[in-house]
């Protein structure tokens, strides 16, 4: 009785009361298997609790070497150990973050022919420009001039044309109408953002539409997509325009889209859902700096109707390259972070492609979408988000 009165209050959180309880049934019993292996269980999740603690104050001492490995001891002792704060993601992205930068050219630049140039749409309109683009420009021109050489030889039209695509899951056929995104096969690409290894058929998606702050405005800012996937991945190819710099608070990874950043929400077929459902999320990806290729990604995940504050994902590779004006963004996010189990053709998702300007300052200056009617009410509305297809090979 006493041994399932320590259970009780353990799973209360009361661990103090737990471990007094099965001290005193092991004093009178050394031998109770029980109380014996519950009270391993507790002291492991005191422990971790108190690596926790010091973690938090390593954090605030910016020792986060320390953090980092207390963390990962906290979540060897218990790995359903708390991290309110977010210490293991935040500690990941200082120490890559002030890491020595390797010694590694920009990918070289793509075979192909003479750029042509960003259909008009996508151009913004004149706007001041950092000096730091011009130290910099150089790293990734070349890569996002023949990005955009490639894209200039598919058709800009959007998806209307696209034909019918097999849907397993129908039995039948899928066409794709207005604003619902082919997300092509893909096979060999890595996220290190050299489009070469993307197939030529894939699609084009346009973020060309200002949802904020006030819609329907000529966008400042725009950026244009390629989106694949392979049995264990999401991958998606960005190429932003935007002369200046306004770096996402990476400190805070739930508020990356107040920043220079490309993001997406991600959901079941959004088809006549009122509200957000549990396992949607809000995916956003922020290049760091001019001066790396590092990108920090964070998932804001929805709970109870609405979106909550997420953390920083390591599991998405992602690079950035930079140029005078704007940058890439390649990234690979596995079907596991998205909450996916088994990716086949025709799975049809919710997605929205936007694109956000910082002011300078840590707030939102603009954003832009694919989704016209991605507005900040509508982003909690998944019946208005667009929706997305895998294709079949």
């Amino acid at each position: 009785a006493e041994v399932e009165r320590a259970r009780t209050s353990a799973d209360e959180g009361d661990l103090g009361d737990a471990r007094r309880r099965l001290a005193a049934v092991l004093a009178a019993s050394p031998d109770h298997a029980e109380a014996s292996a519950l009270a391993d269980v507790i002291h492991r999740r005191l422990r971790a609790s108190e690596l926790m603690d010091q973690a938090a104050t390593a954090a605030d001492e910016d020792r986060w070497d320390d953090v980092m490995a207390l963390t990962e001891e906290a979540k060897l002792q218990d790995p359903d150990v708390e991290d309110a704060r977010g210490l293991a993601a935040e500690a990941s992205w200082q120490l890559a973050r002030h890491a020595t930068p390797p010694t590694a050219e920009a990918p070289p630049p793509m075979s192909a022919p003479a750029p042509g140039p960003i259909p008009e749409a996508a151009a913004p309109p004149p706007r001041s420009r950092s000096n730091t683009w011009l130290a910099v420009a150089i790293v990734g021109a070349l890569v996002l001039a023949a990005m955009v050489a490639v894209m200039s030889e598919i058709d800009f039209g959007g998806v209307t044309t696209l034909p019918t695509v097999p849907a397993t899951t129908a039995g039948g056929g899928v066409t794709l109408p207005p604003g619902v995104v082919g997300v092509v096969p893909v096979a060999g690409v890595t996220p290190d953002g050299d489009g070469r290894d993307w197939p030529p058929n894939a699609l084009i998606v346009d973020s060309f539409n200002s949802v904020h702050p006030q819609p329907g405005a000529a966008p400042g800012v725009t950026a244009q997509w390629v989106v694949g996937y392979d049995s264990s991945a999401l991958y998606l190819f960005a190429v932003v325009a935007d002369a200046t710099i306004d770096i996402a608070p990476l400190a805070q990874p739930d508020q990356l889209f107040r920043g220079d950043s490309i993001h997406f929400e991600f959901g079941g077929d959004p088809t006549g859902a009122a509200s957000l459902r549990d396992g949607d999320l809000h995916v956003m990806l922020a290049p760091v700096d001019p001066t790396s290729f590092e990108v920090v990604a964070a998932i804001n995940p929805a709970v109870d109707g609405q979106f909550v504050a997420g953390s920083a994902r390591p599991e998405i590779e992602a690079t950035a390259v930079w140029s005078e004006g704007g940058y890439v963004i390649e990234a690979r996010i596995p079907w596991q972070v998205l909450g996916v189990d088994n990716p086949t053709p025709g799975m049809v998702a919710g997605m929205n492609f936007n694109v956000s300007d910082g002011d300078g300052s840590g707030g939102l200056q603009e954003m832009v979408s694919s989704n016209p009617d991605r507005t900040g009410p509508n982003q909690a509305r998944p019946e208005t988000w667009n929706s997305s297809v895998l294709l079949g090979g």
